[in-house]
């Protein structure tokens, strides 16, 4: 009831259906389609009474499982396919009244066929009715496009004016949603009268399912899930946990993501806003626990490193699907799913919970586009890339070498990132370097990475991450641990794709220029190199990820019912 006025809701959901056999109780995502628009209207604050007019016992019984007040019996000569909603309606209608002895102020007719609809828009429409006094109110959506229409076999603009779509005015189309009416203006032949309006749906929420297309779309709307990621990006933990979530981000992209970062993370902040992501700002963790309970998401992803206990169990005490990131700390062993590429875990010593190794690593996009690398006889082109921050400033270190080494005939591109603070400096050794003959190429935070590793014949780079993406191109590299933790990154370690050289410290130079004299004048042994890397399957790592983390929510969190009130 609303302002004194009661409320029928009446749904009416005939057996048969042309376009799509058992339509409206087949079952869509996990419950059948009736179901969905039945929620709607009992979660509704102001109806009164939902009822089903059918001619079916199927969806008879279904829709008392999903809890209808009552289930009309329609005739059969008004269950053909001829027959409009308003007699059906009427009849419905007016059976109930005569059973029950009840009036109502306002009869709303809901679709089954409309799942998206949602109580809130619902409600909206009917205090739009009764609070502007309106007789009807129809569902629409506005349509700006450019029409034509024919008129004597005369094609006909129907916009007198050619504009922009963004320019015209809008044409109303009728969604079928809904109708809201007058009790009183209902008639065998008619639920529509003036006074009378649209109330303006999304295009979500007015998605009609007529064929098996517009099943497919519903399907897949009804489900998306609703990811919070963790993570933090500066420059001083640098930008390797950014570009992780963003990639599973960017492969999610048909389900609701949401990014929570510190501010003090302004650098990661900047770059996820720069892929229009959503993104809460927070000052502590308390804050995080907070947003998890009010946003209410079905999976936390977690990249941050090493988690404690506390934080771990405030989170699951929600019970929410909790997934994390190169995790050796509580996470280990509380949260749903750990997933760590760069360190590989001992068998015996592997949990259930525990995916690791080169098989769960997330590449970007754009390393699916280039075809894997053949190795020429001579090295033309060395790629120095050491990430966002270099924090070890192992660029400059390489230009030193590469001055020792004296290679002029070699083209020397290096790639830093934004956190990278020694641009100024380098660039002056980089001048340098060129007035005594060298080919240097200087860029930063450049968007399609894969092309310059492609294109080189060998790359120094981190012992991180980018180690995967040099490898899935069939690259030959040599890799410099920045820190301690990178020491214990297993993959460059494993694979004779990779020259591993250890931790950055006094004697790297050397280690350095023997490893390039070794390998620029040993195209056999970079071969074998490209050939090693050729035995990894890292370009199907994310999908084992995506697949893995569904999966699992899947067995915690099997179908139910809808829970209908």
């Amino acid at each position: 009831m609303y302002k004194n006025k009661s409320i029928i809701v009446i749904i009416p959901a005939r057996g048969g259906s042309k376009g799509i056999s058992r339509k409206n109780i087949r079952f869509l995502n996990q419950n059948p389609l009736i179901a969905y628009i039945i929620k709607t209207s009992k979660s509704s604050k102001y109806v009164d009474k939902t009822i089903v007019t059918t001619d079916d016992e199927e969806i008879s019984n279904i829709s008392n499982i999903y809890g209808v007040d009552e289930i009309i019996k329609r005739p059969i000569g008004l269950a053909d396919d001829k027959t409009t909603l308003d007699p059906v309606i009427y009849h419905a209608y007016k059976t109930y009244q005569k059973q029950e002895n009840e009036k109502f102020d306002i009869v709303v007719t809901l679709q089954p066929t409309s799942p998206l609809l949602t109580s809130e828009s619902l409600d909206k429409a009917i205090e739009k009715l009764v609070d502007q006094d309106y007789s009807t109110i129809i569902s629409g959506i506005p349509v700006r496009h450019l029409f034509w229409e024919k008129k004597e076999k005369q094609l006909q603009p129907y916009h007198p004016k050619r504009l922009n779509r963004q320019e015209l005015e809008p044409v109303f189309f009728e969604t079928g949603s809904f109708v809201i009416s007058k009790t009183d203006i209902i008639t065998e032949n008619s639920r529509i009268s003036e006074p009378m309006d649209i109330f303006e749906l999304d295009a979500t929420e007015a998605i009609d399912i007529d064929t098996y297309l517009d099943w497919v779309i519903a399907d897949k709307i009804l489900s998306r899930k609703k990811f919070l990621i963790r993570v933090d990006g500066n420059n001083e933990i640098g930008m390797g946990h950014i570009y992780n979530t963003l990639i599973l981000a960017d492969n999610l992209v048909s389900h609701d993501i949401i990014f929570v970062m510190n501010k003090n993370s302004q650098l990661g902040i900047q770059k996820i806003a720069q892929n229009n992501y959503p993104i809460i700002e927070i000052e502590n963790e308390k804050e995080f626990f907070m947003i998890t309970e009010k946003e209410n998401p079905d999976i936390v992803i977690l990249d941050i490193l090493d988690t404690g206990e506390d934080f771990i169990n405030n989170i699951l005490k929600n019970n929410l699907f909790v997934v994390s990131f190169e995790d050796l700390g509580a996470a280990l062993d509380k949260a749903d799913l750990v997933f760590n590429a760069i360190y590989e875990f001992d068998e015996s010593s592997v949990l259930k919970n525990v995916f690791s190794g080169y098989p769960y690593v997330c590449l970007r996009d754009e390393f699916f586009t280039l075809p894997f690398k053949t190795i020429d006889e001579n090295v033309k082109n060395i790629l120095i890339t050491f990430g966002g921050i270099d924090q070890n400033d192992l660029t400059n270190l390489c230009l030193d070498v590469f001055e020792e080494l004296n290679r002029l005939e070699i083209e020397i591109t290096i790639i830093t990132g934004l956190g990278y603070q020694n641009k100024d400096h380098l660039l002056i050794k980089i001048d340098q370097m060129k007035e005594k003959g060298f080919k240097v190429n200087f860029l930063q935070d450049i968007k399609f990475i894969s092309k310059h590793m492609y294109d080189a014949d060998l790359v120094i780079t981190s012992n991180g991450r980018t180690v995967f993406e040099i490898g899935s191109l069939g690259v030959p590299s040599i890799s410099i641990a920045q820190n301690e933790r990178e020491t214990h990154h297993t993959f460059a370690q494993t694979s004779e794709g990779v020259l591993y050289l250890g931790l950055a410290e006094e004697k790297t130079n050397e280690k350095l220029l023997k490893a390039l004299i070794d390998l620029i004048d040993n195209p056999d042994k970079r071969r074998n190199m490209n050939h090693a890397l050729s035995k990894y399957d890292l370009l199907n790592g994310i999908r084992r990820v995506i697949r893995t983390i569904f999966d699992r929510y899947e067995k915690k969190f099997p179908a139910n019912l809808l829970n209908i009130s």
